[in-house]
């Protein structure tokens, strides 16, 4: 097996950009970039006020590459800002499942591990498939119901048989969520105009939502999307409902 990593980076900051999703989601795609780049497989991440923390997989040498880049692209894309990425501290990780928690707890999730969109938890329990986070490589050397127990996880969401009531912006907002998007970015668009549909939204006040047409909003309905099943669960689930 390649070597197991948990890396930390301290953040260090004096105004709000982290707390921008959009930053955020940023951060989290250089940084997945960056480990592919490096030749390093990203098993968890955990994205806090005050630290980064991720488990990796790949060669030692790789690791200073990525906090090379990662340091340097954060400071290109927020030129003249004190956010800054601090000292790197590296350790091996034996438990690969205790590591991926260790990861995830560096998002504070005050109702469990599955209440925070920062840290990798939802995208390995199938909540979220996000371009920052491939399930299907974390999954071959960490178990997701392991993680989700040792983190206190609870029961898993489900989805109730009569949804809450919820408008087209919580709609749209949990859309973006389980696709690790912002709601605004286009790719959501087919899951909000499925789930809206599912929750009795006609046609034309969904295209309107959009400010697109009824016929492009019939479009992105003929084809059932994949993640529907997780924004359904999302809108039923308290925990899930906590979305950027």
């Amino acid at each position: 097996m390649s070597e197991a990593w948990r890396v930390q980076w301290s953040i260090f900051h004096s105004h709000p950009t982290l707390t921008l999703p959009g930053a955020r989601y940023d951060l989290l795609r250089r940084l997945a970039g960056g480990a592919a780049r490096q030749g390093l497989t990203l098993l968890a991440f955990g994205l806090g006020p005050e630290a980064l923390r991720i488990l990796v997989l790949g060669p030692e040498p790789g690791l200073v590459g990525l906090s090379r880049g990662l340091k340097v692209g954060t400071r290109a894309a927020h030129p003249g800002s004190p956010l800054r990425l601090g000292p790197t501290i590296v350790d091996p990780a034996d438990d690969l499942d205790a590591g991926a928690v260790w990861a995830h707890l560096a998002a504070p999730a005050p109702e469990g591990p599955l209440s925070t969109p920062w840290s990798s938890h939802r995208d390995l329990l199938g909540y979220r498939d996000a371009p920052f986070f491939s399930r299907r490589q974390a999954t071959r050397w960490i178990s997701p119901g392991r993680v989700h127990a040792l983190a206190g996880g609870g029961a898993l969401p489900v989805e109730a048989d009569e949804p809450p009531e919820a408008g087209l912006g919580t709609l749209l907002r949990i859309s973006g969520g389980v696709s690790g998007r912002l709601p605004a970015d286009y790719h959501c668009f087919p899951i909000f105009s499925q789930l809206a549909r599912d929750e009795g939204w006609s046609t034309e006040q969904t295209a309107r939502a959009l400010d697109l047409t009824p016929r492009r909003v019939r479009q992105l309905r003929s084809r059932p999307h994949p993640l529907l099943a997780a924004a359904r669960v999302s809108l039923c689930d308290r925990r899930l409902r906590a979305v950027p």
